[in-house]
């Protein structure tokens, strides 16, 4: 089959507009015979519409609009499009639905059955769960039609807030039900690491089942999140057939090969473990191995009851003269192992194989996966071994926790690596394009210091509007240095952009000539509300200039400042979209050197404003690292605090105690200056914002 990925790029509640997207996009498809085309998830309404599903009158506008575009569309091609709709769920509820559209008409409808609950999404607000799935006929193919989540079924990180061993899987469902083709419609954002992780689990759904998946992912900024494409198709074997590129709106033709047959061919059913055909055919169908023995055709379906498990091609081990070492005994907790008899044995890769009385209990395997975020495989032992070697194996001396295997088990604490740099500048541009163009501005305003994260965000700007559309101020104090000022007029030359240089020195010395406020300034010069004052100077004239012109203002603080509160309210957090807000220090550095190095192959950061020490100047001789801990440091105890959610007492087993503790309280006692600071790109699995929710009055002192 000739399928088209819709990669497109929608305007949140913009219904017309969004609909002439996926019609223009199937008149192409069309001309080049595509046989159906798929768009991604709400692609009607834009994702995410939030609280509009809640204005009166704007879901049944989205009902009318996808009958419209159902008349609109060429013949002969079926349109698979996602968008919310009040029809098929009880009276004043909605569902997150896809529609087949074809020659005119709405021909199926189906429904999302797992609804995210967790970091920015917040979709049981809004939506009415499907409580069942069922593949739809398409000129003789069932296609498995879910959406996002759907797919995401078990997986570490996403627990609808529930365990979902007790949901029922949507893709292993329609795998039972014979489809021949998954087709996921998704509105995934983009976040670091996660396009590996989303091709990892498209293909292990493809391997499992013997389909090959069809997964569109919606591109562009909608406020803080950046969806970032990267569609992609798989064959039946878990191969990548086609892949979309990131982060740009586009359409793509693939042939997709549909096995001929719903039930996977005998001969080319491959296991790693020691299951045999017919668990091997069950766990690639979605159905139990006893069903699956009976299709098969080795027993009769009277006999079925009676039949061990060894009988359907599983080993049975001897575990009374097996010893299992002790890192992997630590792999399931102790809990886990008594309630539900099972006894870990050793590694297999990631995967933990695992000693069991009945490995036809799927429900209780995937349970297993869920709790130890691990493929799980499976030997055969009797319940009594298992007890046995339960009781010879745990004692005392395990912590009754989930570990993770070596050293980690034992508590050490390991850093994750650096992002993949072209594509968090990607994000980073496509993000702030489209809130400007999404939000109708043309024009963006910001302060250059000269420093790296004013420098970083200015060529971010100049990339996304382009520069003749990025307005620089260089705003120089009593304590700025000259190399800031020649660092700033160097960025500027070397971008393109416009520039100016205002100093604010007389406005600052007006403040302290006031006798309302001179002598809290002057009775204490480079203090603290003398330096914030010099930032709201700075503040108040860039959002003059984007008052006067309708610019966008800028804010240009990074995610390890805005941590610890190493930012000033109503000065350099003042604007209308925090840029950097989501980028540790470290990768600002980073970013900047992969810039020269590698994008631009040639210095249009000024290697000055990379290489000297990073200073705020808004008090003699000031350089941050008077104020804070080195970077790194700093960096690492927030990334294990805020992405991690480790405790006090875990890092300071890697850092220092005393500096873990400071950058702890900092973080907790800045809440409210974050809840305050303008929007900014989401890349990483918390970013402050609306999928970090913590509160600013609270007393909470770990120990």
């Amino acid at each position: 089959m000739k399928i088209a990925l819709a990669q497109l790029n929608p305007t949140v509640g913009d219904l017309a507009g969004n609909a002439e997207l996926v019609r223009a996009a199937a008149v192409e498809a069309a001309g080049q015979q595509a046989e159906l085309l798929v768009a991604s998830e709400l692609v009607l309404s834009g994702y995410p519409p939030r609280d509009l599903l809640l204005r009166q009158g704007f879901v049944e506008a989205c009902d009318r609009m996808l009958e419209t575009l159902a008349s609109q569309l060429p013949p002969g091609i079926g349109v698979l499009v996602g968008h919310p709709t009040g029809r098929g769920v009880p009276q004043g509820r909605v569902a997150n639905a896809a529609s087949l559209l074809l020659d005119g008409k709405v021909v199926a409808t189906i429904h999302k059955a797992l609804l995210p609950n967790y970091d920015v999404f917040d979709e049981r607000r809004y939506f009415y769960p499907a409580a069942d799935v069922a593949a739809v006929e398409f000129r003789g193919i069932r296609l498995g039609i879910h959406i996002c989540e759907d797919a995401w079924w078990g997986q570490p990180g996403t627990p609808y807030h529930d365990e979902p061993y007790r949901h029922f899987d949507p893709v292993a469902a329609l795998a039972q039900d014979r489809a021949g083709l998954f087709i996921n419609l998704s509105a995934s954002p983009f976040e670091i690491r996660k396009r590996n992780r989303r091709q990892q689990l498209v293909a292990q759904h493809a391997k499992t089942h013997g389909r090959p998946f069809v997964f569109v992912n919606q591109v562009g900024g909608n406020d803080d999140l950046v969806f970032d494409g990267a569609s992609f198709a798989v064959s039946a074997d878990g191969q990548v057939a086609a892949q979309l590129p990131g982060f740009e709106s586009t359409l793509q033709i693939v042939e997709v090969e549909i096995p001929a047959s719903d039930l996977p061919d005998a001969m080319n059913v491959a296991e790693e473990t020691s299951i045999e055909l017919p668990a091997a055919v069950a766990r690639r169908m979605g159905i139990d191995a006893k069903d699956a023995a009976v299709k098969l055709g080795y027993v009769e379906e009277s006999d079925i009851q009676s039949m061990s498990a060894v009988e359907f091609g599983y080993d049975l081990i001897d575990l009374d003269s097996l010893e299992v070492p002790d890192v992997i005994v630590r792999l399931i907790p102790e809990s886990v192992a008594r309630e539900n008899n099972v006894i870990p044995l050793r590694l297999d890769g990631t995967s933990l194989v695992i000693a069991i009385s009945d490995p036809m209990q799927f429900d209780l395997i995937d349970k297993l996966r869920f709790i130890l975020n691990r493929e799980v495989k499976c030997h055969v032992a009797t319940d009594e071994a298992i007890e046995r070697a339960i009781a010879r194996h745990y004692g005392e001396q395990f912590c009754d926790s989930v570990g993770t295997g070596g050293m980690e088990a034992i508590g050490e604490t390991k850093l994750p690596d650096a992002p993949n740099l072209g594509d968090m500048l990607d994000a980073l541009i496509l993000g702030l394009r489209d809130y400007l163009r999404k939000c109708g501005f043309s024009d963006c305003v910001l302060g250059l210091s000269g420093g790296i994260d004013s420098t970083l965000a200015a060529y971010i700007a100049a990339k996304a509007v382009g520069p003749e559309h990025v307005h620089g101020i260089a705003m120089p104090s009593r304590h700025s240095s000259q190399h800031s000022i020649d660092d700033a007029k160097a960025l500027a030359v070397n971008l393109g952009i416009d520039y100016e240089e205002i100093p604010i020195d007389a406005m600052h010395r007006a403040y302290e000539q006031t006798s309302v406020v001179g002598d809290d300034l002057t009775s204490q010069p480079g203090g603290l509300a003398d330096q914030n004052l010099q930032a709201r100077i700075r503040g108040g004239i860039v959002m003059t200039r984007s008052n006067r012109h309708n610019w966008l203002a800028l804010a240009t603080g990074n995610k390890s400042e805005l941590s610890v509160g190493y930012c000033t309210l109503y000065g350099d957090m003042c604007g209308g979209f925090a840029v950097l807000s989501d980028v540790f220090k470290r990768d600002v550095y980073g970013l900047s050197r992969y810039i020269n190095d590698v994008r631009e192959g040639r210095e249009v950061l000024p290697e000055n404003s990379i290489t000297k020490p990073p200073s705020a100047e808004l008090a003699p001789d000031q350089f941050d690292q008077d104020t804070l801990p080195d970077y790194p440091t700093l960096d690492g105890i927030l990334i294990g605090l805020i992405e991690r959610e480790e405790s006090i007492t875990t890092l300071s087993k890697t850092f220092d105690p005393e500096i873990v503790q400071w950058v702890a309280t900092r973080l907790d006692r800045n809440e409210f200056k974050r809840r305050q600071m303008p929007p900014g790109i989401k890349l990483s699995a918390r970013a402050f914002g609306t999928g970090r929710r913590m509160p600013m009055a609270a007393r909470y002192r770990e120990g």
